[in-house]
C-alpha cells in the first residue's frame, strides 16, 4: 500500500524514518563509544580491540548516510515539481530551504559567538565563525583545522547548503541524460580529488571535511535515483522497462576514504 504523500511541496515515506534512525544511531555510537586505544577497551576486548576500533570509526560514516538520504529527498521533490509544473521554481526552493534551516543555524552561530567571547577564544576561532556564517565551515576545517567551539558540527550543514546551490538548477535545465552526465562528472571529480589528496599525503581532515569528496554521496544517490525512478514506467506495449542500477551510481570513493584515511572519523568527529 502506498503511504507516501504525492504533493510537490512535501514528501514523506515512513520507511525512510528507519534509515534516519540507523544514520543517527551510527553517528551517536561514533561519538559515544570510547576509542579503540582506550585502556578499558584494550583490557576488555584484548585481541579484538582492532576490530572494535574499526567498527567505532566506521560508525562515523552514518553522516554520509544522512547526506545520501538528503540527496534522495531533495531529488524526489525537485523531479516531482518538474513533472507536475514543467519547470522548477528556484526562488521558492531557496525560500523553503532558508525558512527551514537558517533560523536555527544562525541561532547556533550566535550561541557559538557568545561562548567564544565568554571563554576568550583565540582570534582564529572568531575568523572561523565568519566562515561558518557564510556556510564555509567545512572548508575552514580543511584550510585551518576543525573549530574547538560547539559550532563545529555545523560543518555538515555548510556542505548541504553548497549542494543546494547546484541541485535546483541542475534539475531545472538538464534532461535525464544530462543529469546522468552531471552526476558522473561529480563522482569522477570526487575520486580525482581523493587520489590527489592521497598522493600529497594530506591530513585526514582534508578528506572528511572536503565538500568535493562529500558531494559524491549526493551525486551517487541522485544518479541511482534517476535510474530507479524509471522502474515501473511502462512501454507502449504495457510491459515494464528492464531495470538496471549502474555500478557507477555507488560511491566508489567510500572504500578509498576508509583505505587512505582510516582514522579520520575517529580524530575528527562528523557533525
Amino acid at each position: 500500500m502506498e503511504t507516501a504523500k504525492t504533493s510537490t511541496s512535501s514528501y514523506y515515506r515512513p520507511e525512510l524514518d528507519v534509515v534516519r534512525f540507523v544514520a543517527f544511531l551510527l553517528v551517536f555510537l561514533h561519538h559515544t563509544l570510547p576509542s579503540g586505544k582506550d585502556i578499558r577497551v584494550l583490557h576488555l576486548f584484548k585481541g579484538f580491540a582492532p576490530a572494535y576500533d574499526a567498527f567505532s570509526t566506521a560508525c562515523g560514516y552514518g553522516l554520509s548516510l544522512f547526506f545520501t538520504l538528503s540527496a534522495f529527498l531533495i531529488c524526489e521533490l525537485l523531479l516531482r515539481e518538474r513533472s507536475s509544473t514543467g519547470s522548477i521554481d528556484v526562488k521558492q526552493f531557496y525560500i523553503r530551504r532558508i525558512l527551514r534551516i537558517w533560523p536555527l543555524y544562525y541561532l547556533a552561530i550566535t550561541l557559538g559567538l557568545i561562548v567564544a567571547l565568554l571563554i576568550g577564544s583565540p582570534r582564529k576561532e572568531f575568523i572561523g565563525i565568519g566562515w561558518f556564517a557564510v556556510f564555509m565551515g567545512a572548508w575552514y576545517a580543511v584550510v585551518y583545522s576543525p573549530s574547538i567551539l560547539p559550532i563545529n558540527p555545523l560543518w555538515s550543514i555548510s556542505v548541504e547548503e553548497q549542494f543546494y546551490l547546484l541541485a535546483p538548477w541542475a534539475v531545472k535545465y538538464f534532461n535525464r541524460k544530462s543529469l546522468y552526465g552531471f552526476c558522473a562528472v561529480i563522482i569522477l571529480a570526487a575520486n580525482a580529488c581523493i587520489y590527489f589528496l592521497c598522493r600529497s599525503l594530506a591530513a585526514d581532515r582534508c578528506f572528511w571535511y572536503n565538500s568535493f569528496v562529500q558531494f559524491e554521496c549526493f551525486a551517487g544517490r541522485r544518479f541511482e535515483y534517476i535510474d530507479c525512478r524509471d522502474y515501473g514506467r511502462q512501454n507502449p506495449d504495457g510491459k515494464s522497462r528492464p531495470h538496471r542500477i549502474p555500478a557507477a551510481a555507488q560511491p566508489a570513493s567510500q572504500s578509498s576514504l576508509e583505505t587512505h584515511a582510516p582514522h579520520q572519523a575517529a580524530q575528527y568527529k562528523p557533525g
